[in-house]
């Protein structure tokens, strides 16, 4: 109990003291702002001086960082200070990233780089590019950040910046704990580590510890993770860090497995807390998400819910079509304008060389040699920059279909998560405490898949067809068991080789359920979905007995619904994308069923072709289905 109470007046005194700027951050913030009133003359020690100013309050007060980051920014505009102008973008990147607007940040790291490479200014060019990978690390692109964080390290290195490598590992080391490569990130750890203690900087070596710890948790080294957080704590409070503090408080409570369920409560109660006083978006979400997970094992189906919306908001922010669209055009366009750059080099050397030889005093014939030699090579010339051209196309429109599957899996997964959300709720109304936490238990399992499958393009069908059957309990669950549920799927399908778009049958699933047996009074109510191998398709068919799509859509149009479900055009798109970049078939067929003339329910049927999706055993399936 009176940990409880320090942990909790240890939060209050910091933020409390942050509003106070009494902190020694803002001692040297007071400081700097201090020599601006003595030094009145705007040269470039005066911009490097708000920009400083606009740095070090990042992360307590955005509202003062950005006030100091425009100064910085109109100065340099004004005087066409170009190392100010990156500065200004650094700043503005930085408080982008904080806010969850990736997008944003990297253009303006990409701006930065720009003005960086114009005034000779390679120490700021690393700094975006680690910043760049930090973004992409954010997006859960890993990749994409060790690619940009590897610049960023040779960088530093020429440049003996030492402080910028250590940072860079730890930011490599932390993408490996992320994607539980805890051997890797030890690795990486040990070597940047010796740069951190060049530095000597506490905001560094904390993070370093952080790291540390996780990965000794994760090798079940409890009592040295423990060693680990607490140093870090202890750097954390003397160096007045809000954000690595709310870090602290998150890897505690995450890695630190025999804590007392209060002391747990605690601790992300405090992440949440710094989180919120920062307003970082990333940072909410984290401690939302861990603080519904811990109310859902408390069975407090209020409290999860409450705490799953918070996450949901930030999780849509970080994660949203724009961010993860556009940053990847971002980067294109960044890697295009580097290009034309080199191009444009390429032409004045070209230039000079030309030059140079029509200086000279050369015979004829060497003349008449010269330019075969030239016709020759412009030919070739040619005839490489056509091939070139017709690899970018392939590859700009490989990354289109990319980024459309991206848009429509950011819209798809929310419109089927809220659908579940609504259920619960009509529980939690009708004070169905049991049937609401029993919901809740489902629907975390479901939430899982989804979001363990965000970042792909194709699942494994046993995954997905799992995912749809937990769907169905849960409606089955709101509608009180009122139909049936069977399911027939070929042995074969549920090899792990076989792969489909993530919820691909579950939109026609929840047609069948709200549309066709949700309006209908038959008592024995059947749903069924069958997936089998023929003629070279894979079949799946997903059908009901419900009033059928005629009656149904009289319904809609009395609710004022006479539009086309979001799910199933979704669907069709992706399938649509699917078939395109796998260069095979698909098609859908919707069957109305009657029996004795009168509509008796609906029928789907999904094919898509074999082609190269499937491997071995798969086609040797076919045999077995004919």
């Amino acid at each position: 109990m009176t940990l409880k109470i320090s942990i909790r007046l240890l939060i209050v005194f910091l933020l409390v003291m942050t509003s106070r700027k009494s902190f020694s951050q803002w001692s040297k913030v007071d400081s700097l702002i201090s020599w601006l009133d003595k030094h009145p003359v705007i040269d470039s020690e005066y911009i490097l001086t708000l920009h400083r100013i606009s740095y070090r309050t990042s992360e307590s007060d955005i509202a003062t960082s950005f006030k100091y980051y425009e100064k910085v920014n109109n100065l340099s505009e004004e005087r066409n200070f170009t190392y100010g102008k990156a500065l200004a973008q650094i700043n503005l990147g930085i408080l982008l990233s904080s806010s969850a607007s990736y997008d944003a940040s990297n253009r303006a790291y990409f701006n930065a780089i720009q003005y960086a490479d114009s005034c000779n200014a390679p120490r700021l060019k690393a700094i975006c590019l680690n910043n760049i990978g930090d973004n992409f690390a954010s997006l859960n692109d890993f990749e994409k950040c060790r690619e940009f964080t590897y610049q960023a390290i040779k960088i530093n290195k020429e440049l003996k910046a030492w402080r910028g490598v250590a940072i860079n590992y730890e930011l490599l080391a932390s993408c490996d704990i992320k994607e539980k490569k805890f051997k890797q990130s030890k690795e990486k750890l040990d070597s940047g580590y010796k740069y951190a203690l060049i530095t000597g900087e506490t905001y560094v070596l904390t993070l370093f510890y952080i790291d540390y710890g996780k990965v000794e948790s994760s090798q079940g080294n409890i009592s040295q993770a423990k060693f680990y957080l607490d140093k870090a704590m202890a750097g954390a409070v003397a160096d007045k860090g809000l954000g690595n503090m709310q870090k602290i408080y998150m890897a505690k409570a995450q890695y630190i497995t025999d804590l007392p369920k209060a002391l747990k409560k605690q601790y992300l109660d405090s992440a949440f807390l710094l989180a919120t006083q920062l307003k970082n978006t990333k940072g909410i979400g984290q401690a939302s998400k861990l603080l519904m997970d811990y109310y859902q094992a408390e069975k407090n189906p209020e409290q999860a819910i409450k705490f799953f919306k918070y996450y949901k908001d930030s999780y849509d922010s970080v994660f949203s079509e724009n961010n993860k669209r556009n940053v990847i055009i971002r980067e294109s366009d960044w890697m295009l304008r580097r290009q034309e750059i080199e191009n444009e080099k390429l032409k004045q050397i070209a230039a000079i060389q030309k030059s140079e030889i029509t200086s000279k005093n050369l015979l004829l014939v060497s003349g008449w040699i010269l330019f075969g030699l030239l016709a020759t090579s412009a030919f070739f010339f040619y005839k490489n920059q056509k091939a070139s051209r017709k690899r970018q196309v392939s590859e700009y429109e490989k990354k289109i279909l990319q980024v459309q599957m991206e848009s429509l899996k950011a819209q798809m997964n929310p419109h089927f998560i809220f659908n579940c959300l609504n259920s619960i709720e009509n529980f939690v109304i009708k004070n169905d405490r049991v049937s609401a936490s029993r919901y809740l238990n489902k629907f975390s399992a479901l939430i899982r898949m989804i979001l363990e499958s965000s970042n792909s393009d194709t699942i494994p069908f046993e995954k997905d067809f799992a995912a749809t059957k937990i769907y169905v309990e849960l409606e089955r669950l709101r509608f009180n068991n009122k139909f049936k549920f069977v399911t027939e799927i070929d042995p074969v399908l549920l090899d792990p080789e076989f792969q489909v778009p993530p919820l691909f049958l579950q939109p026609y699933v929840e047609n069948a359920i709200l549309h066709g047996m949700g309006p209908s009074e038959n008592e024995n109510l059947v749903l069924s979905i069958r997936a089998f191998i023929k003629d070279d398709y894979i079949h799946f068919e997903v059908e009901d007995n419900g009033v059928g799509r005629k009656k149904s859509a009289s319904y809609q149009r009395n609710k004022n619904h006479d539009h086309k479900s979001m799910g199933l055009r979704l669907t069709e798109e992706k399938l649509d994308i699917y078939s395109q970049r796998l260069k095979t078939k698909s098609e859908i067929v919707i069957n109305d069923l009657y029996h004795d003339d009168l509509p008796s329910g609906t029928k789907v049927v999904l094919k898509i072709q074999l082609g190269e999706i499937l491997k071995g055993t798969l086609y040797e399936a076919k045999d077995y289905n004919s």
